[in-house]
């Protein structure tokens, strides 16, 4: 399967449709299932940023789904589609779900589709920040690798004002490395 960077679940088909209708233009990628169980199948098979659910289905219901989803797929955002919001249903959502926005039907077709750009952008910033944390942590480790080389040479000697002392450079420039070189 091609890679999608949406998909809609929703066990009535006309919806899915009037759904895809919605999001013409916003140049999308767009997967669809009728059931958890398939979209559960669909979800393995693609790279999705994002999952529409409907709450109310024959099977599982949406917060079940959704939460399945933040389980197996921690960084895909995720958008719950219902008929029916009660303040219980939100709840459900939030708690059990992660989800991330929770439109109801009839919905907004700008709303919607704000709402899937606005949930593409958060997973891309996600992936941003997952990066850096790694940037971070690497260079963390070679920090400690070079502390352990090396003993103080990640040290930083400041004077009373704050300004950084470069005291031993000099040193390091000639006699050190010279001798260090000479002895191998």
């Amino acid at each position: 399967m091609a890679s999608s960077n949406v998909l809609i679940l929703d066990d009535e088909v006309g919806i899915l449709n009037a759904l895809i209708r919605s999001l013409r233009g916003a140049e999308l990628m767009i997967a669809v299932a009728t059931s958890a169980e398939q979209g559960l199948e669909v979800l393995e098979q693609g790279d999705f940023k994002v999952v529409i659910s409907d709450q109310r289905m024959k099977g599982m219901q949406g917060t079940e789904f959704l939460a399945l989803v933040k389980k197996l797929h921690p960084q895909v955002v995720t958008i719950m589609l219902t008929g029916h919001a009660t303040l219980e249903t939100a709840i459900r959502a939030v708690n059990e779900g992660g989800i991330y926005r929770l439109l109801t039907k009839p919905w907004s077709d700008s709303e919607l589709r704000e709402s899937v750009l606005s949930a593409l952008a958060k997973y891309d910033a996600g992936l941003h920040a997952a990066q850096g944390q790694r940037t971070v942590a690497r260079r963390h480790r070679e920090q400690v690798q070079l502390e352990q080389l090396y003993p103080g040479i990640t040290a930083i000697e400041k004077d009373s004002s704050g300004r950084v002392i470069l005291g031993a450079l000099s040193d390091l420039e000639g006699n050190v490395i010279k001798s260090r070189l000479d002895d191998e």
